[in-house]
């Protein structure tokens, strides 16, 4: 079996705040340039207050970022790279 670069897997998952780390820092990147598209204000006012609450779930690597928000049913996948 050939063994997976590092670049590919993820950090453990973890309960929101979302607390940024060098390994773990696009998600307010990505969703500040999806905010500045077409993104809807109100649903991007929930998704920043539910991700500064200790209600979701998160886990990144060092491009992307993976969001999980159960109160609104929804997975956000930010990343720069």
């Amino acid at each position: 079996m050939e063994k997976q670069s590092p670049y590919y897997f993820y950090q453990d998952w973890r309960k929101t705040p979302i607390q940024e780390n060098k390994n773990n820092k696009n998600f307010w990147f990505g969703l500040s340039c999806v905010n500045q598209k077409d993104l809807n204000k109100s649903l991007f006012e929930k998704i920043i207050q539910e991700a500064n609450e200790a209600n979701s779930y998160y886990t990144g690597h060092k491009e992307g970022q993976l969001v999980v928000i159960p109160s609104m049913r929804i997975v956000i996948f930010a990343y720069s790279g």
